[in-house]
């Protein structure tokens, strides 16, 4: 009876440390991939739509997370708020190397609460050259496997 449990407490321990490495990963390349590849489609757009702008005007417009402006929301085809899980800015920074537009994509409040999303943030930056983009993952997402991966 012993060694029956014995062996059932391995395996139950070994199928649980397993599901606790793999499902960070599983979780964030194949469940949240699809919603961050949709996020760099806006953001993009975005950033078209900031440039077009630009060449028209002389200006970028400008806006804090939650307040896009109507026209901008439309040309996207976004839902109001912006984004049900993201929330969208656009500013604008001076490193000494020139001006730079700065297009950030963050995870909404209502998605981190909820627990549809981690506190992600993608952030795009624009020099008049080529846009980077690059998305700002939380380290703490893998634990302590995080450097394995």
């Amino acid at each position: 009876m012993i060694q029956r449990l014995t062996t059932l407490n391995w395996v139950v321990g070994t199928v649980f440390f397993l599901v606790a490495i793999v499902l960070p990963i599983l979780d964030q390349e194949i469940f949240e991939k699809d919603r961050r590849d949709d996020v760099e489609k806006i953001v993009k757009k975005l950033l078209d739509l900031e440039q077009d702008h630009y060449k028209k005007h002389g200006t970028f417009i400008y806006f804090a997370p939650g307040k896009m402006p109507d026209d901008i929301r439309t040309a996207l085809e976004l839902p109001k708020p912006d984004n049900p899980d993201f929330a969208y800015e656009v500013f604008a920074s001076n490193d000494g190397a020139g001006l730079r537009l700065n297009i950030h994509a963050h995870a909404s409040n209502d998605a981190i609460k909820a627990g549809q999303l981690p506190a992600i943030t993608y952030a795009l930056v624009w020099d008049n050259k080529s846009p980077v983009g690059q998305w700002d993952l939380p380290v703490h997402k893998y634990g302590i496997f995080y450097k394995l991966f």
